[in-house]
């Protein structure tokens, strides 16, 4: 039985209402919101700043993959960028950033090469964040996992810098053509990958500058409901937390970010309660900016479209 958007909407929804539920059985309700009543102010900020950083970082990386094909200025990508992020936020996996697209479309930048480097930057992305999640399976006792993530570290920056292998690769994407969906994607990366690897190691940084954001967004949440949690651990284990996100089961992905991040937190020795209170202060900062996001995205739209607005 094959279920229509809306029913698949729908359900992803109760989903996470039933993820919600079953952390609220576990966690006590009135423990959680305890903590709201002894919020330390003077770090209040800082959530806020490094939000704004990671939605900085996050239009810098796909600027840059931009580059070579576009000469759109960066304030008004980023501006574009930022209301596609606040679209994808109310869809599963974060899928509505790709109403970025859209958005470059109406200033004359070619879709095909738009959607390629959107989903470009998006297996970087993902690719990114498995690493850093996975280094954080050290604190877990999982040494083996360390070697491993260092080989990948190195085959990567291997790929990326070493002229041969990198153009073999193009050559292997080149005879995929076949596939059509997704033959800009090979088209773009070939020209990324055999003339402008600059710009995926550029790619590369920013987009781990922007996860070491996320991850000190939730430590500094942290601190202001009074939870002390060491800075590495908060950052890498709250991104192994972030995984599963990516995959497009939960509306928002709300539930399994917080189920993750108690369950983890719970393994090393903190109180279950705290944690949720810090990562639901850490979300409510989240959507409060995504909602003036798009208040702004609506009142600026013609500006956004418009081809000569830098």
């Amino acid at each position: 039985m094959k279920l229509s958007r809306k029913s698949k909407f729908f359900l992803k929804i109760a989903l996470s209402i039933l993820l919600l539920y079953v952390i609220f059985k576990f966690v006590n309700i009135n423990s959680v919101l305890k903590n709201f009543e002894k919020i330390n102010y003077s770090y209040i900020a800082y959530p806020f700043l490094f939000l704004l950083l990671r939605y900085f970082f996050s239009a810098l990386s796909i600027w840059i993959l931009l580059i070579p094909f576009s000469k759109i200025k960066f304030f008004k990508f980023m501006m574009i960028n930022t209301v596609s992020i606040g679209l994808g936020y109310w869809t599963p996996a974060q899928t509505g950033e790709a109403s970025i697209v859209f958005f470059l479309k109406k200033i004359k930048v070619e879709s095909k090469q738009s959607f390629a480097i959107f989903t470009f930057n998006k297996l970087i992305s993902v690719i990114i964040i498995l690493i850093m999640g996975l280094i954080g399976l050290k604190y877990f006792g999982y040494g083996v996992i360390g070697y491993a993530t260092a080989a990948v570290v190195f085959l990567t920056a291997y790929v990326v810098t070493y002229p041969e292998v990198s153009k073999k690769i193009g050559k292997v994407a080149m005879k995929l053509k076949f596939i059509k969906r997704f033959r800009d994607i090979f088209d773009v990366v070939y020209i990324l990958v055999n003339s402008k690897r600059k710009y995926i190691f550029l790619n590369l940084l920013t987009n781990t500058v922007k996860f070491l954001c996320t991850g000190i967004m939730v430590y500094y949440s942290f601190k202001v409901i009074g939870l002390h949690v060491p800075y590495f651990l908060t950052v890498f284990v709250i991104l192994l937390a972030k995984i599963p996100t990516f995959i497009p089961v939960s509306f928002a992905g709300l539930g399994i970010l917080e189920s993750g991040g108690v369950y983890f937190f719970h393994q090393l020795g903190f109180n279950s309660a705290d944690v949720l209170a810090g990562l639901f202060l850490n979300r409510l900062i989240v959507v409060a900016s995504v909602i003036l996001i798009l208040v702004f995205g609506v009142i600026n739209y013609k500006k956004l479209i418009h081809k000569r607005v830098k």
